[in-house]
């Protein structure tokens, strides 16, 4: 049988019932428990806040924020804590300074267990925004 896996937002074979995968943020959010459903959408809102002007989608099974009609910052619920994935380049800049968050290549991972910690989010969404709009430059 398949069910809902909320570390990809859509459906595996791991559980007792079927349930669709997530199209939208709004449909992912709602299929996350009751007590965390708020914090994710405080999340959307304030990554928006911060840099205006982003559009969303759904990529990976996550919520992704885009800018310049490329993937921003993916965040996601699991069972133990919130997933943030700005990317492989933004959490080698920050290992150094959050290595208590900074778990694996590109991922960021804040506990239930803690209390949520608005200013590094917002630090790594600065970060981010730096190497998203960083001049390319031609080799």
């Amino acid at each position: 049988a398949l069910s809902w896996c909320s570390r990809w937002g859509a459906a595996t074979r791991r559980g007792h019932k079927y349930v669709q995968a997530a199209t939208t943020i709004d449909a992912y959010i709602a299929h996350q428990p009751s007590d965390m459903q708020a914090l994710l959408q405080q999340i959307r809102t304030q990554i928006h806040t911060w840099v205006p002007g982003m559009s969303e989608a759904m990529a990976y099974g996550m919520p992704t924020v885009r800018l310049h009609k490329k993937n921003f910052i993916h965040f996601a619920y699991f069972r133990e804590h919130i997933g943030i994935y700005p990317g492989a380049e933004t959490c080698e800049r920050l290992q150094s300074v959050y290595p208590q968050y900074v778990t694996s290549k590109g991922t960021l991972q804040f506990r239930h267990s803690e209390p949520f910690p608005w200013d590094v989010l917002a630090h790594v969404v600065t970060v981010r925004r730096e190497i998203a709009e960083r001049p390319k430059t031609s080799n």
